[in-house]
């Protein structure tokens, strides 16, 4: 009887966990909760970087050590992809992960709770092993 409380209790606990990684993942992409932050963005600040501008302003001089001069070595504003939006798919696709981790790990709680609930029952039909020694003893009698 212990067993099959022990199985509704996995089994429980492996739903809630399978109900409550859902909400979180559907919470994430519906924009109304944030991922974790594994990957931070780093602060660029713009004193460093002249801008466009005044860049766009050197070239028609005929300056061209402008660019190289820039700091990085790009062209500034010429970004295909911004640092923050790449660090916020590389977030979500972390905590997706995660999530997806945990909701194997619900899944398999709750499918040992569901073994442990359902009885396990062997009926012996015809004992082969049994009916053949018979069968020798009669045979060497």
């Amino acid at each position: 009887m212990s067993e099959r409380i022990i199985g509704y209790t996995l089994l429980g606990i492996g739903i809630i966990m399978i109900i409550i990684t859902t909400f979180q993942i559907f919470s994430v992409f519906t924009g109304k909760a944030t991922p974790i932050q594994v990957f931070k963005v780093e602060k660029t600040s713009a004193k460093t970087q002249p801008s466009t501008t005044d860049l766009l302003e050197k070239l028609q001089q005929g300056d061209i050590s402008a660019l190289l001069d820039s700091g990085s070595g790009s062209i500034p504003g010429l970004e295909v992809i911004s640092p923050e939006a790449i660090y916020k798919m590389l977030n979500i696709t972390v905590y997706y992960f995660l999530m997806m981790f945990l909701l194997n790990v619900g899944y398999k709680i709750a499918s040992l709770g569901i073994q442990m609930v359902r009885p396990v029952k062997v009926e012996v039909i015809n004992n082969k092993l049994a009916s053949m020694m018979s069968q020798s003893e009669e045979q060497s009698s």
